[in-house]
């Protein structure tokens, strides 16, 4: 089972990030559900900064900018 939800984890990173360079793609990404929080490690930009200056999708939230409330 944890293959499948990683493979679900990746198709659905896939898809946030084809919708972010291409408008059309963007009925892939998945709604936010309202009993979600706003991600505490990227505040919600999706990305982090790290401390030589270059950024990282983040991986807390999978490049949502939300995770589950808890």
């Amino acid at each position: 089972m944890e293959i499948i939800a990683r493979l679900i984890e990746e198709r659905e990173f896939i898809h946030l990030r084809a919708a972010t360079r291409h408008r059309e793609l963007r009925c892939l990404v998945p709604a936010r559900p309202a009993s979600t929080r706003t991600c505490p490690a990227c505040k919600g930009t999706t990305r982090m900064m790290l401390a030589n200056g270059h950024w990282v999708y983040c991986p807390m939230c999978n490049t949502r900018g939300w995770v589950p409330a808890a």
